[in-house]
């Protein structure tokens, strides 16, 4: 479909966004605890975790 952004740009872009709002709330003395993206036309579902989960895997479970 014409102006929809794919999967992958929507993870791209989420990491980026959840990672400038656990910033700002680290800031204030808050933590980001869970976040999670649904596609309700496919069912996918990602959150924050996941990719904490896959960070922590590449870089040998650190």
């Amino acid at each position: 479909m014409k102006g929809c952004r794919s999967t992958k740009d929507v993870r791209k872009d989420g990491v980026h966004l959840v990672a400038q709002l656990r910033d700002m709330l680290e800031i204030d003395g808050y933590e980001l605890l869970d976040v999670e993206i649904w596609d309700p036309q496919t069912g996918e579902r990602f959150g924050w975790h996941d990719l904490r989960t896959q960070k922590a895997e590449r870089n040998g479970g650190k």
